[in-house]
């Protein structure tokens, strides 16, 4: 049912979601970071072939496949909603609207502009970036209140528990293990590993620090804000990671 419904995989679940379900499937979000960072990941090693840029190009629109842009929605409202600087009840309404205003649609582009061009150069970082915009989504789930009462929002706000946090990190962690390995050479790579770890928790907790300018506005977080804590926090680990892989 949660792959269904954060993915577009072709998989049977129910027709419908209720509340119970949906809190106990947030459990399994970890896991469908991986999973689509499986794909993003093997897509990214076109490389080899492609050059980096046509290879960061096919791995992000393979991502926007898989999960339908859902998160990048949340983006572009979240943006437009702060981005007009108005008062706590104006700003819930703008979220709520689907249409995307100016900034929405600048938001976007500089996404996409911005994933390309850190996943060209972040190497096997394009194997676990899914998987940090989920964990951020439980941090932020966890940390924040739910601002608007009712609906998916706050299923998720009530539904995350302090040990999926935990399990997402450890499971972040035995996959940057696996990235940071060597196989040609059967190695532990050490300053890889630390590479991984120390863009997953800067890009986390500098999505918190944003997320919590935002739930200050208006007293806690939303959907669409939950969204854009995805896609912040892979934008900011991409950049981190492959701004450190240049330096090593």
């Amino acid at each position: 049912m949660m792959l269904s419904f954060f993915t577009r995989i072709p998989v049977k679940a129910t027709d419908g979601i209720d509340e119970a379900a949906y809190k106990k499937g947030i459990a399994h979000l970890p896991v469908i970071g991986l999973i689509i960072g499986v794909a993003t990941g093997a897509v990214s090693l076109l490389a080899v072939w492609t050059g980096p840029y046509i290879a960061a190009f096919l791995t992000l629109l393979v991502y926007f496949l898989l999960t339908g842009g859902l998160h990048a929605d949340g983006l572009a409202d979240t943006v437009d909603a702060f981005g007009a600087r108005r008062d706590r009840e104006k700003t819930l309404e703008i979220l709520k609207d689907s249409h995307t205003g100016a900034f929405g649609v600048l938001a976007l582009v500089m996404l996409v502009v911005g994933d390309i061009a850190a996943l060209a150069g972040a190497g096997r970082a394009a194997w676990l970036f899914p998987l940090v915009g989920r964990t951020a989504a439980l941090l932020t789930g966890r940390c924040f209140n739910c601002a608007r009462p009712g609906g998916l929002g706050q299923w998720f706000v009530d539904g995350v528990k302090t040990v999926h946090i935990i399990y997402s990190g450890a499971l972040f962690a035995a996959a940057a293990a696996a990235a940071a390995i060597d196989y040609g050479h059967m190695a532990f790579d050490a300053a890889r590993f630390a590479v991984l770890m120390g863009a997953f928790v800067l890009a986390a907790g500098l999505t918190l620090l944003i997320v919590s300018r935002f739930a200050k506005r208006i007293g806690g977080v939303t959907g669409d804000i939950v969204g854009f804590s995805v896609e912040a926090s892979q934008l900011v680990f991409l950049v981190l990671a492959a701004s450190a892989q240049a330096l090593l």
